[in-house]
């Protein structure tokens, strides 16, 4: 079975989803000095959030130059931080003209600081506290967004602001850091400030797409950890499968954030592997922007075909945390194409500390209709022809509806052909005005005599795909499978053209189940 999910992987068009360009950096200004935190003393001897503890750490850092075409911060450098438990800390910027800005606090977090960190406006994909586990006491050095978490905006102050949101200036910054519980202390070696461009603002979530669905509820009951996993098992009854094309997720945290989400695979159940990647497959990957807790965060993904059978599917969610809901006594949730069973949890991925059982909180999109994309540039003929290839329909890997091709304005009563590719579209000079829009191997199909009249515009080819294929079994991709992607354009004589002559544009199409 290894060997046949294989080759069901290599069948997804995987794409990469990325969000929005991040926040670009122009200049940073050093010298930040460092200390212990608290000053003195082992922390502790505040009541969060309404009395600050004592003895917190400060430090002034002067900026006599702003980097032209800065117009917010971007970065702010810890560098050598130390510090036990990193929900003790609370971590805070203060402008020159002293409004002061929360970078960082987690209350309640249990793993440790140890090493250069540097907090930016959250991004799109985030940058996460990440490492923390599977034996790890620390965070991973790197950067990480500014973490509000249960602060009360304003309260002594202090705002919730993105430092996206925050000016550049001239004058003194000051950094400051807390420490709320007792019995541990931090280190701080220096810090740095930077400004650059802020990134741009985050998008509206993606429109669900006009396929088939299975949505099971949004009403979750378990928030888990961030760039956590949850996993459930899906029988696919439809004797043609099914090919994947979105998921509504129930994601945790703020909106408007950008996550993306992989999908792995497995025969049968998800038991007793969920701990064993390697008997996995990724299937797909997509991304999406967060629409908060119970309401449904598209996950636009590449269009995946899982074939009938029973499967165990992983869903790996980075940059926000799974909310699902408690399930008891083996729930399904089914349509006449699928049915989706009981599954478990895991705050990290494949730890093999499972938490169950879940009920997977969200909509299972598939069979999506896509339009045919039309690209690239038709030549024109001796005659002033522009050749044009259509489709009727999208090809339906096992011949359940019709896909006719089409092509409009060849030269009349000339000899031509539609010839496909499997390999991606293509752009280079074939004559004077035509371009070769697919890239090699292609297949052609049969010649043909355009219909029409000599020397004008109204002949045409066409070509029946499902008869086609029915009748060339050993046809360049032939069987295809859904998902499969393929492009297509036509030939035809022209004799006063270069090489004697034309191309079509072309079109791209994706096999349905």
């Amino acid at each position: 079975m290894r060997t046949s999910l294989v080759s069901i992987a290599t069948l997804a068009v995987l794409l990469t989803f990325t969000g929005p360009a991040p926040a670009q950096t122009l200049g940073c200004t050093s010298g930040g000095a460092g200390g212990a935190f608290p000053t003195s003393g082992t922390g502790g001897g505040g009541t969060y959030p309404s009395i600050l503890p004592p003895a917190e750490f400060s430090s002034v850092l002067q900026v006599t130059s702003i980097p032209p075409g800065a117009t917010a911060v971007t970065e702010v450098k810890l560098n050598g931080l130390n510090h036990t438990f990193t929900g003790d800390v609370q971590i805070v910027l203060t402008s020159p003209d002293k409004v002061s800005y929360n970078l960082f606090n987690q209350v309640g977090f249990a793993c440790n600081f140890a090493g250069d960190f540097i907090i930016v406006a959250p991004q799109h994909p985030p940058f996460q506290l990440v490492g923390c586990g599977n034996g790890s006491p620390a965070h991973t050095p790197g950067k990480i967004d500014q973490l509000f978490n249960s602060w009360p905006n304003g309260t002594h102050g202090i705002f919730n602001t993105s430092l996206s949101a925050v000016a550049p200036a001239t004058g003194d910054w000051t950094l400051t850091i807390y420490d709320w519980e007792i019995n541990d202390i931090g280190t701080l070696a220096s810090w740095e400030i930077c400004f650059g461009t802020p990134p741009p603002p985050p998008q509206p979530p993606a429109t669900p797409c006009n396929g088939s669905g299975l949505t099971t509820v949004l009403s979750g009951n378990n928030t888990g950890a961030v760039g956590g996993q949850l996993f459930f098992e899906l029988e696919v009854t439809n004797p043609a499968g099914i090919l994947l094309s979105q998921m509504g997720i129930n994601a945790g945290g703020a909106t408007g954030r950008w996550v993306t989400l992989d999908v792995h695979i497995k025969p049968n159940t998800f038991l007793n592997d969920h701990a064993n990647p390697g008997v996995w497959n990724l299937l797909s990957s997509g991304g999406g922007f967060t629409a908060g807790p119970n309401q449904p965060t598209t996950i636009e993904l590449a269009d995946a075909w899982i074939p009938p059978g029973w499967w165990g599917i992983s869903l790996v969610l980075h940059g926000a945390s799974h909310v699902s809901r408690t399930g008891s006594n083996w729930q399904v949730y089914y349509n006449n194409d699928l049915a989706m069973h009981l599954g478990a949890a895991q705050d990290v991925p494949w730890s093999g500390n499972l938490i169950g059982w879940r009920v997977f909180s969200g909509t299972l999109r598939y069979n999506c209709t896509t339009p045919i994309v039309s690209y690239c540039t038709a030549g024109t003929t001796t005659n002033g022809c522009v050749a044009t290839i259509s489709a009727s329909a999208q090809p339906s890997a096992s011949a359940a509806n019709a896909c006719q091709i089409s092509v409009a304005n060849v030269e009349g009563q000339k000899s031509g052909l539609i010839f496909y590719s499997l390999t991606g579209r293509h752009n280079s000079a074939w004559n004077a005005s035509s371009f070769l829009c697919v890239k090699s191997p292609t297949q052609r199909t049969g010649t043909q005599t355009a219909s029409g009249t000599v020397d004008a515009c109204d002949g045409a080819l066409s070509l029946d795909w499902n008869a086609y294929l029915s009748s060339h079994p050993n046809a360049l991709g032939n069987p295809f499978q859904a998902g499969e992607k393929l492009q297509l354009q036509a030939w035809f004589r022209d004799p006063p053209a270069g090489k004697s002559t034309n191309l079509s544009n072309a079109i791209e199409m994706y096999f349905l189940p």
